[in-house]
């Protein structure tokens, strides 16, 4: 986005084989992602923005990833727009409270 548009964000919690899992959406109204960068946009150094360093979204990845979840990104279909989904499992911290 370029600072002008819309950004939805939507929050779940769900539950898939007695596991709990907290689900963000974030989507905007912003140009799609070419498909060809869309299967590589996790990819460090990849990029498609003017400045940009391409480690954010690889970082935020492997952030998602060491808490035992995931992050997706999708074109939502229409001529603009895309979504990002974190999805993160509900469990028991270190402490033994629920996080």
């Amino acid at each position: 986005m370029d600072g002008h548009g819309v950004l939805r964000v939507e929050g779940a919690l769900r539950e898939e084989e007695g596991a709990r899992f907290v689900t963000l959406r974030l989507e905007n109204d912003g140009p799609v992602i070419p498909e060809a960068d869309l299967e590589r946009i996790f990819d460090p150094f990849c990029t498609c923005s003017d400045g940009g360093t391409g480690l954010g979204l690889a970082i935020a990845e492997r952030l998602a990833e060491a808490h035992g979840g995931f992050l997706e990104a999708e074109n939502t279909g229409r001529d603009r727009g895309v979504a990002f989904t974190l999805v993160l499992p509900v469990g028991l911290g270190e402490s033994g409270k629920r996080t």
